[in-house]
């Protein structure tokens, strides 16, 4: 799903997220990033999540446990307090069913808690 986000990047279909020099798998703090965009001075880190579960037409993060996830928002939380540093959680939804999305406190509440408390991160 990351050349396909990639892809959505780099042709202008991410509202408000700009075309710059894009690296993959970009490491800061104790994660990962999928993409670290510098465009006109200012860093872009972007996380993406694949939202697998639908029911009801509603799309839900995550469908198991993951600490990993919970981590990523956390360090996207401190990330966003750097000058010129906008963060993103992207979450792409490849069922045309959905209608909405939320977090899923059933599966993951800590990943629940994290979301829904974060501060600073772009959520899309």
């Amino acid at each position: 799903m990351n050349e396909v986000t990639n892809i959505l990047i780099k042709k202008g279909q991410i509202s408000n997220l700009f075309i710059g020099k894009i690296r993959m798998e970009y490491k800061n703090l104790n994660s990962r990033f999928d993409f670290h965009i510098v465009f006109e001075g200012d860093e872009h880190f972007i996380e993406v999540k694949t939202c697998m579960l639908c029911y009801n037409k509603v799309a839900m993060f995550p469908d198991a446990s993951t600490p990993r996830g919970t981590k990523h928002l956390g360090d996207l939380e401190k990330i966003s307090k750097r000058k010129n540093t906008i963060c993103y959680c992207l979450y792409l939804i490849p069922s045309y069913n959905a209608k909405v999305f939320i977090p899923n406190s059933y599966t993951d509440f800590e990943y629940y808690k994290t979301f829904v408390n974060a501060k600073g991160i772009s959520f899309r």
